[in-house]
């Protein structure tokens, strides 16, 4: 674990409303939900498998695995992110289906598991030291394992400024966040995990951009009220074609 690595311990309540409680967090699942469903081939009987799901949050994507019949192991460094996660668990009557693992996700090679499939969404642009958190994944996955990986992409976050006027942080390059926003602290430029992932001889399966449209778009929580539908079309339209898909907000690579 990196001493940069990012604990949300004192921001739970504030990612819970900004991040899960919001419009684009629903889509964000949704897309994602899309893009794993087109390749349901890789996942066979869900419930012979075993799988990951690294900094859970308040747990969305282990709940849906679990009430689909698999088994998770849940990691996460946040004790309060754990706990929620946990309650909606209990809640979706599924807790029995999920290990509650509070750790740093670098201790997981202490437990000597390897895994069918890995869930690390939003995690890789918090920490210090991304190239070698890939290496761990590679590490904890078994042979033709599948990763779910998703990332906040750095040419969105430049593209953001670029469209709000804000000049200054172009001009100084300033893109990370401060410790008490929810702007990563190391946001990804997807060449260049493009680069480690192909070193490391994995093979790219899908590459999707989440939210190409929706971030660019101060009233996209009224569109879900009267455009839900139509922008997630929208969404889908543009989300595997470049230039579009390096314009979204994260970017989903399943892995092989």
């Amino acid at each position: 674990m990196s001493t940069e690595d990012r604990n949300f311990d004192d921001l739970q309540e504030k990612f819970e409303r900004k991040i899960y409680g919001s419009y684009k967090g629903d889509l964000r699942l949704k897309l994602i939900w899309d893009d794993l469903e087109q390749h349901t081939s890789l996942l066979p009987n869900l419930s012979s498998l075993s799988i990951l799901d690294i900094g859970g949050g308040l747990g969305q994507f282990s709940i849906r695995l679990a009430q689909l019949g698999a088994r998770i192991d849940y990691c996460d460094i946040s004790i309060k992110m754990l706990q929620r996660a946990e309650e909606e668990a209990k809640a979706a009557g599924v807790a029995d289906n999920i290990r509650f693992i509070h750790a740093p996700f670098q201790q997981l090679t202490n437990y000597h598991i390897h895994y069918d499939f890995i869930v690390m969404h939003a995690v890789l642009e918090w920490l210090g030291d991304q190239r070698a958190a890939l290496q761990l994944l590679q590490a904890l996955l078994r042979p033709d394992g599948v990763i779910s990986l998703m990332y906040f992409n750095f040419h969105s976050i430049v593209l953001k400024n670029m469209v709000r006027g804000n000049f200054k942080n172009i001009i100084k390059a300033n893109y990370a966040g401060s410790k008490k926003s929810l702007t990563p602290t190391n946001p990804v430029k997807p060449g260049q995990c493009n680069q480690w992932i192909d070193d490391l001889g994995f093979q790219r399966l899908t590459e999707t951009g989440i939210r190409c449209i929706s971030d660019y778009h101060d009233h996209v929580e009224s569109w879900q009220r009267h455009e839900r539908e139509k922008l997630l079309e929208a969404e889908l339209a543009l989300c595997k074609t470049q230039p579009y898909l390096y314009w979204a907000r994260y970017i989903h690579l399943l892995l092989k």
